[in-house]
């Protein structure tokens, strides 16, 4: 558990890259975050990667940044082409898809809207959107010894890269409407029970 420091200090470092993200002036600097870690050499997605690509609205993408969504930073060392950049833009991008569904909007949030709506990037909510979508069938990493990879939690990573990659390719309206289809009704579904 965070302490109440560090979750004051984690919000407002969030909160100072969600009005980066905002003002949009983070796109200028976006295509460093993937351009630099794609491979070069054109690939050929498979028939259920690009079935998920079509189920997730981004088939129009270039299947490099596809097959980067998919692949965990362990996949061969790291040396390959991984999505621990777009999960974090992604995460990020969650958290304050969150308050703002609750609060209307950012300005208004506060610590507790913040651990409140953690829900929306949570593994359990993100592995249940990766189950749906395929994506631990298809998701690349390697498992080494003591590691806790598995295809559920690598997929849940998964989820927040591609909603990073939906955020930096196609912008903010995009990945809400990503987020409003395949992540909000868990998200409702979830909090009933409670």
């Amino acid at each position: 558990m965070l302490t109440v420091f560090r979750r004051k200090l984690l919000f407002s470092h969030n909160c100072a890259l969600f009005n980066v993200i905002k003002s949009n002036s983070f796109s200028s600097f976006l295509p460093h975050v993937y351009a630099n870690d794609l491979n070069k050499n054109a690939i050929e997605l498979d028939k259920d990667t690009s079935i998920f690509a079509k189920e997730a609205g981004i088939s129009h993408y270039p299947s490099e940044l596809i097959i980067q969504i998919l692949t965990h930073k362990s996949h061969y060392n790291g040396e390959a082409s991984h999505n621990d950049r777009l999960n974090y833009i992604g995460t990020t991008f969650l958290e304050f898809y969150g308050i703002k569904k609750h609060t209307g909007d950012i300005e208004e949030s506060n610590i507790l809207d913040f651990q409140r709506n953690e829900l929306y990037r949570s593994r359990h909510v993100l592995s249940i959107v990766a189950t749906n979508l395929m994506i631990p069938e298809l998701v690349r990493f390697t498992d080494f010894e003591g590691t806790n990879h598995n295809p559920k939690i690598v997929g849940a990573q998964a989820v927040a890269a591609l909603v990073g990659a939906i955020y930096h390719y196609e912008g903010i309206q995009s990945a809400e409407k990503f987020v409003s289809k395949f992540i909000d009704p868990i998200v409702k579904q979830i909090k009933s029970k409670k």
